[in-house]
């Protein structure tokens, strides 16, 4: 962390989190890229900062800093998760598979996962493995997401 102490990293990453969560994408990347100079070793901030990059639409950015975050922490099911997205917005749906099934793999009841699992599945014509995933997320949550997967491929609300 340098010369810089530990309750600066803190505050600059709850700025960070503060602005992210108001919309304030470019506040929010500013004191991420700050804390990411005082610590290049703090994994959160290299995913938040790659979900900042992801709701600006800038998915290149994104993925190379959920690669980052991975990279530091292989463990966190959410950075494969948030990189999985990623992929999907890009249509790389060959790579977001992988990414969500290694999520999956570290954290089998992440309903998110399923979810985008399901979604991925129903854009490459996977139905029925889209259903099943579907199922799984209402049998975890107890509630039904906002879609269903019709076996033909025809979305339906619920």
């Amino acid at each position: 962390m340098g010369n810089y102490p530990y309750r600066s990293v803190e505050k600059y990453y709850d700025n960070a989190m503060n602005e992210y969560v108001s919309g304030n994408f470019g506040s929010s990347l500013q004191n991420l890229s700050k804390v990411l100079e005082m610590d290049p070793q703090f994994s959160p901030a290299y995913y938040i900062r790659g979900a900042t990059f992801f709701k600006m639409g800038q998915m290149e950015y994104s993925i190379n800093d959920l690669t980052k975050a991975i990279d530091l922490d292989p463990k966190d099911a959410r950075f494969f998760h948030m990189r999985a997205v990623a992929r999907e917005r890009t249509c790389d749906y060959a790579n977001a598979l992988k990414d969500i099934n290694i999520s999956l793999g570290l954290e089998p009841a992440y309903s998110a996962a399923l979810y985008s699992r399901a979604r991925i599945y129903e854009k490459t014509d996977q139905n029925e493995l889209a259903q099943k995933d579907i199922e799984a997320v209402v049998r975890l949550t107890g509630s039904s997401p906002d879609k269903t997967v019709n076996p033909r491929g025809s979305n339906r609300k619920t």
